[in-house]
């Protein structure tokens, strides 16, 4: 069993990529923007990203106790050398899981752009505005590819679908 993180700043394309790859169709999939979204429909607009993050670290506990057979696909930030990393990493290590991360990247302008003409979905008004303003403000380096964790080389990872 592995735990498959796909990290980037929003906008830069990580549920495109998890869709499109063959071998991750049928793995549960985690994307820390449905813990908002499911906030929001339950009348909470403006959940904290600390609260979401814990809400997401405690779903990935509860699966890995129910089934340890199935792969896992996590969507979120996931800053490299970062707290939520850490956090992912240490839950699987108490599970024996394995994890490989992923980094989507884009321009800063196309990321922008993305998240500005999103329709519906996973924002509040407000979630947004923060994403823009996180985006606008963030550090160059997360605009960048990362090589050692290209989403090229986790696609060659993926699952095999067993005919």
């Amino acid at each position: 069993m592995t735990i498959y993180g796909i990290g980037g700043v929003s906008g830069t394309g990580k549920t495109h990529f998890r869709t499109s790859c063959e071998g991750f169709r049928d793995v549960r999939v985690l994307d820390i923007a449905d813990v908002y979204e499911e906030s929001l429909a339950q009348g909470h607009p403006d959940m904290h990203w600390r609260t979401a993050l814990q809400v997401f670290q405690g779903r990935v506990r509860g699966w890995l106790e129910e089934d340890r057979s199935s792969d896992i696909v996590l969507e979120a930030f996931f800053r490299p050398d970062g707290a939520q990393r850490q956090a992912i990493e240490a839950i699987a290590r108490g599970f024996g899981v394995d994890v490989i991360w992923g980094w989507a990247w884009a321009p800063r302008a196309d990321c922008l752009s993305r998240v500005s003409n999103e329709r519906g979905g996973h924002d509040s008004s407000e979630r947004r505005q923060k994403r823009l303003s996180f985006i606008k403000t963030a550090e160059s380096s997360f605009f960048r590819e990362r090589p050692e964790e290209s989403l090229a080389s986790l696609a060659t990872r993926a699952p095999t679908r067993q005919t």
